[in-house]
């Protein structure tokens, strides 16, 4: 089985996928890029406006950033069941 870890913007029409033969390395690198992504924008980034929460499985995660137009969300999201299209 392959998983894949998907980030998706609703400010940017591109996103990102990460493709994985392990469930646990995966969901690693899902939890770190969370983390490290949530780091940059409160510590290097200093936005003292930013949301997040990661669910309880820790396969899909949210980081919202509130700006004067709206509000930035990065979305973090683990696929386990990765089909091939036609």
């Amino acid at each position: 089985m392959s998983y894949a870890v998907i980030f998706t913007y609703n400010f940017d029409e591109q996103s990102e996928c990460y493709l994985f033969d392990d469930y646990d390395t995966a969901k690693k690198f899902l939890k770190d890029s969370f983390d490290e992504e949530l780091r940059i924008e409160t510590e290097e980034n200093e936005w003292d406006d930013v949301e997040s929460m990661m669910n309880d499985t820790e396969t899909y995660g949210e980081i919202r950033h509130y700006v004067p137009d709206g509000c930035d969300v990065c979305e973090y999201r683990l696929c386990t069941n990765v089909k091939r299209g036609a």
